[in-house]
């Protein structure tokens, strides 16, 4: 009999050692291997945010995912990879993972492969091998990224057996086809279950075509004020627009000339079109904690984000192009240097990976032995995008578990999991008139991937969605086919 102790041992983590097996002429060391693992869970879902806005992608799409969970109940903890680039391992190791019932890993905007850097990025080879081990226990990985497959360095259709990224293709159950299912343009179709997808995903219907977020650049002159200012002073701004959030996001920089120094006594957002003088809507100094007067002999740059949020009534002029930047001193107080704020949508989600479960080069076994099961995926493809450059069925979201069979009533591996080629931060929540109903929201999508992880085989679909949504599925399923 053989106890160990987990009390006494290092702690978390593998424990490794020996027993000592005396005999009468030889003695026998036996290795001996225990992992202590945590008594109880630390929350229902680990956030793994990969999405390298820290560092160099301009957004950060935590909120997506935070608000979400939110929404729907779960309890979270969350791992930013950006705080430990450099080092050789950047994700938790299975021990940790396994503390939660669902790992979600989301990699926003984010393309470029470990290895691109001087520096390792996450995630490395060693990271990917932890995400394996925590599936091959019985795991459960929600995972999102118009780009992950480059992140994993996984963009290459039908690659060779024994060239395959294991992640990607044995465990998220994938094979890239290609980069784009919207001819690198926001998609302007919707996502829609495949025939083959679980009765848990029957009526969705996600919605990437409408915009998510603006920006507007700009100079701020003289010239622009009404009526015209004669002044050697000039300057920019840009903003940064987020519908989901209503966050104003804003950057104004004032250049005076070294021989004209200016006092800046008010900068503020105002409400009229190009010539035409309107109200302060709201005070940028103030949002951007600036105390005025301020002196300014060189240049000045402040930024923030506007406080209080626009209503509704506002978010509609800002987008007509109805509101100004008006920057004030003391020479001239109704206004110095002044620009139009004509904000443009930023494409959303114009890179969703087309995907698919099978290879096309002859690799594929459909009855597969112990030398040629590396490749088939057993996954099965759930969602598609219903458009004009899809190379096969345009599949865009894969889900993969071991389900047992008549032919096969037991299963040989315990890990669940949902990858999905856009992100939560590309749905829109809102009313579509198009549609004329309400597309699938963030939570009922996160939701019923996690129920379908967490759940036996054969669950019945949760009728969530109204006939209209029913009819649109059924429509396209007619229109272009299986």
């Amino acid at each position: 009999t053989v106890t160990f102790d987990s009390a006494a041992s290092a702690g978390l983590g593998d424990n490794q050692g020996y027993i000592i097996l005396d005999g009468e002429t030889y003695d026998a060391h036996l290795p001996a291997w225990a992992r202590v693992i945590h008594a109880t869970q630390l929350a229902d879902v680990l956030i793994i945010d990969n999405d390298f806005s820290d560092l160099l992608q301009p957004y950060d799409y935590l909120w997506y995912y935070t608000s979400t969970l939110d929404q729907l109940g779960y309890t979270y903890e969350i791992w930013n990879t950006d705080d430990f680039v450099g080092n050789p391992v950047m994700f938790p190791d299975a021990t940790t993972l396994a503390a939660y019932r669902a790992v979600l890993w989301f990699t926003g905007d984010h393309y470029q492969p470990n290895g691109t850097f001087s520096v390792p990025t996450p995630p490395t080879q060693l990271d990917q091998d932890r995400l394996v081990e925590y599936l091959n226990g019985g795991g459960a990985l929600i995972a999102f990224g118009q780009d992950l497959s480059s992140v994993l360095d996984a963009a290459e259709f039908d690659a060779p057996v024994g060239g395959r990224n294991f992640l990607y293709v044995y465990r998220l159950g994938a094979n890239w086809v290609q980069d784009s299912v919207s001819n690198e343009e926001t998609p302007d179709q919707y996502i829609v279950p495949t025939m083959a997808a679980p009765a848990l995903f029957g009526d969705v219907v996600v919605d990437l075509t409408q915009p998510r977020k603006y920006e507007a650049a700009g100079q701020l002159l003289g010239a622009n004020e009404v009526p015209p200012v004669t002044t050697d002073t000039t300057g920019n701004f840009s903003i940064h627009y987020d519908v989901d959030q209503n966050e104003l996001d804003f950057t104004v920089t004032v250049q005076p000339t070294a021989t004209t120094p200016i006092t800046v006594i008010g900068a503020h957002i105002h409400v009229g079109a190009v010539g035409v003088n309107g109200d302060i809507v709201r005070d940028l100094a103030a949002s951007a904690a600036l105390t005025i007067p301020v002196f300014v002999s060189d240049s000045l740059t402040f930024s923030g984000v506007v406080t209080p949020s626009l209503s509704a009534a506002e978010v509609a002029q800002l987008l007509a192009g109805g509101l100004y930047i008006n920057v004030h001193t003391t020479a001239n107080p109704d206004g110095e240097i002044r620009g139009q704020i004509e904000p443009g949508p930023v494409p959303n989600q114009p890179y969703v990976d087309e995907i698919d479960n099978v290879f096309h080069d002859g690799s594929q076994d459909p009855r597969p032995d112990a030398t040629t099961s590396e490749s088939n995926l057993g996954s099965t493809l759930i969602l598609r995008y219903a458009g004009p450059f899809n190379r096969f069925d345009g599949a865009v979201a894969v889900a993969h578990r071991d389900q047992p069979s008549l032919e096969r009533p037991g299963t040989d591996y315990s890990g669940r999991s949902v990858y999905a080629s856009f992100g939560l931060e590309g749905m829109n929540n809102n009313f579509n008139p198009t549609l004329g109903f309400t597309p699938t929201t963030r939570a009922e999508l996160l939701g019923t991937m996690l129920d379908w992880a967490w759940s036996g085989a054969g669950r019945r679909r949760d009728q969530r969605h109204d006939g209209a949504q029913r009819q649109l599925v059924d429509d396209l399923h007619r229109q272009s086919g299986p």
